[in-house]
């Protein structure tokens, strides 16, 4: 088959398809992972201005300054926090090093880690995906009136919402995987009608190979192919007549051939008569 012309474009069209849904699916992942991240920033970010309000709103009577009545106002807020969003909060105090939470941690160590690599200047999310398992870690340092107290550090499993977006991606890679095949076949039928003519042209000239000028071929199409079958049709026709007519000449020649032939043999029967007389004479002639 990849001999044909059939075989090598549909070879090429499978190759240059399934190239092109690889690097269709490789983007389709990209833009999956970033907006999963940014549903997860967006989220810890929904419950970081959630949390450090309502600790501004503690220390607001006592001018913005932390004091340890209003973290214990500010844990009880946390816990509600942490049953509405089902996420672990918390936030470690400069002043102490002291870490008050809510929730179950999920992972100590990316915690610790987070905490050691933010500092008090910037915020970083981690996001894990290990172990079956996806969660996203997010530190964010806190200010009241331009002064840093602490760290908010908060952890959620985000494992239902990357099921969801995976069992998408591959909804989408199975409906790509039936279109490929349907495109396929597609394909198949279309170059099979396209090359019709091609094979009858192939089946025309096997067959005046064989001797055969009498039959005509079938044009199908209005292509380039079906103009050429029309010019064969016409060659072969030509080609017809001119046997037919040598075989005319052919028979005049082998009449006239057989016309001369008679020809010398009677005039070789009508000379060699009188020769023989004469070579008899002679000889008499010659022994006296």
């Amino acid at each position: 088959m990849l001999n044909t012309i059939r075989g090598k474009i549909t070879t090429g069209i499978i190759l240059i398809s399934f190239i092109i849904l690889i690097i269709i699916n490789i983007f389709i992942w990209k833009i999956f992972e970033i907006n999963l991240e940014n549903y997860i920033l967006n989220d810890m970010e929904k419950i970081r201005s959630i949390v450090h309000y309502e600790l501004e709103r503690q220390t607001i009577n006592s001018g913005l300054v932390l004091t340890v009545y209003n973290r214990n106002n500010l844990w009880s807020f946390m816990n509600a926090a942490n049953l509405q969003y089902n996420a672990f909060l918390s936030i470690k105090y400069d002043m102490d090093d002291y870490i008050q939470y809510a929730g179950e941690v999920l992972d100590k160590e990316s915690m610790e880690k987070i905490i050691e690599e933010s500092g008090s200047e910037y915020s970083l999310l981690y996001v894990h995906n290990k172990d079956n398992k996806y969660y996203a870690t997010y530190s964010y340092p806190v200010y009241l009136k331009d002064n840093y107290i602490g760290t908010f550090v908060f952890q959620k499993d985000y494992f239902d919402q990357y099921s969801n977006y995976k069992n998408l991606i591959m909804r989408i890679i199975v409906i790509q995987f039936i279109l490929f095949i349907v495109m396929i076949i597609v394909n198949y039928i279309w170059l099979k009608k396209s090359t019709y003519s091609l094979n009858t042209l192939l089946e025309g000239i096997n067959s005046i190979g064989d001797g055969e000028f009498s039959k005509k071929l079938a044009a199908k199409s209005n292509d380039e192919v079906a103009i050429i079958i029309k010019h064969f049709n016409k060659m072969q026709d030509k080609i017809a007549s001119q046997m037919k007519y040598l075989q005319q000449e052919k028979v005049k020649i082998e009449k006239l051939e057989k016309s001369t032939r008679n020809f010398f043999n009677y005039a070789t029967h009508e000379m060699k008569t009188p020769i023989t007389s004469i070579a008899g004479y002679a000889q008499l002639l010659k022994e006296g």
